[in-house]
């Protein structure tokens, strides 16, 4: 598995590339968690759950601007908006 805990893409022109091969790539490398953030519609592509054997993701959620994102081994948690401000 990977040493990374959090990873994340602010996607704007970008968006097919991290939702597609590299979301692959980082669940293969065992990212532990994988954000998109999709500047045009302002949501967040949350991918948990890496299953590096097959390079997929066990968990992908999609969430709203409004909601609050934890941020792993840490007590903090962050909003979309917050990400783009």
């Amino acid at each position: 598995g990977g040493d990374v805990v959090l990873l994340v893409e602010v996607a704007t022109e970008s968006l097919r590339q991290d939702l597609g091969f590299k979301a692959d790539l980082y669940a293969r490398s065992g990212v532990g968690l994988y954000w998109v953030v999709d500047a045009g519609t302002m949501q967040v592509h949350v991918h948990a759950g890496p299953m590096e054997d097959s390079g997929s993701w066990s968990r992908i959620a999609i969430r709203g601007q409004d909601e609050q994102l934890a941020v792993p081994a840490s007590d903090a948690t962050v909003s979309l908006a917050g990400l783009l401000t």
